[in-house]
């Protein structure tokens, strides 16, 4: 007996009709009784009177038919009645659910290493990251603190200057090049007397390219030269050897 619950199952109208061709219309109902039964619990365990109990069969009429039907399709064991298209059926059946079973499980098991093996590589790709992001972190902050030691007075330096300074790194990577200076054209005027901007010039903390980004008006105009020459007086005033000069603002 196969332990698979069956809950419905083929007919063949044709040989429904030529198999009970020969049976009352009662009788075709206790068959069509019986034969639902059969595919539930294979006939193990029937007997007269549970069969009367599976068809309902409660006149004497009713109990005749039903005694009829069994000795016409069923065969008498020792544990109940046997049907021999029926376990043919049965046999099929169940065979085609476990096929189909057996399909569903290796497509479940395939799913599941699936999705396991993503959640792997993810896991294994996020620790790699991590670990290469806090490797280069480490690394910037090991070249920052060596650029400090060796050069404690220019680091300072453009701390203080902070975003007036246009070639300023600190806190920035730097992706190109800083521009070389560019002497202004003969004609442009400028707002600082030449012997300032010589001295603005030659002293380090400023150059000569603080002098052309700051003080050449002829690089800028309008709202922009004014707030740079503004900036550069605050940081000029600084200076106690550049405090005699006037400067004046650029026309």
């Amino acid at each position: 007996m196969s332990d698979l619950k069956i809950h419905t199952y083929p007919m063949n109208i044709g040989d429904w009709r030529s198999g009970t061709r020969k049976l009352s219309l009662t009788e075709k109902g206790a068959y069509k009784e019986l034969c639902d039964q059969y595919y539930q619990d294979n006939g193990v365990d029937w007997d007269e009177t549970e069969c009367f109990r599976i068809c309902s069969a409660l006149t004497p009429e009713e109990q005749i038919a039903v005694q009829n039907v069994l000795a016409k399709k069923f065969h008498k064991t020792g544990n109940g009645y046997t049907h021999t298209g029926m376990e043919t059926r049965i046999a099929a059946i169940t065979k085609t659910s476990e096929r189909f079973h057996e399909r569903a499980k290796k497509a479940a098991n395939a799913m599941h290493k699936a999705k396991s093996g993503d959640a792997s590589s993810t896991a294994t790709s996020s620790a790699s990251g991590t670990a290469t992001s806090g490797a280069t972190s480490s690394a910037s902050s090991k070249r920052q603190a060596r650029l400090r030691a060796c050069h404690p007075e220019s680091i300072n330096h453009k701390e203080e200057l902070g975003a007036h300074t246009p070639n300023s790194s600190v806190g920035r990577k730097r992706t190109k090049k800083p521009p070389k200076p560019v002497a202004p054209p003969p004609s442009a005027a400028c707002p600082v007397p030449p012997e300032l901007r010589k001295l603005i010039a030659d002293d380090p903390a400023f150059g000569p390219e603080w002098c052309v980004s700051y003080l050449d008006p002829c690089r800028l105009d309008g709202d922009r030269l004014m707030a740079r020459f503004h900036s550069a007086v605050a940081q000029l005033r600084r200076c106690p050897h550049l405090a005699p000069f006037e400067i004046v603002p650029p026309a």
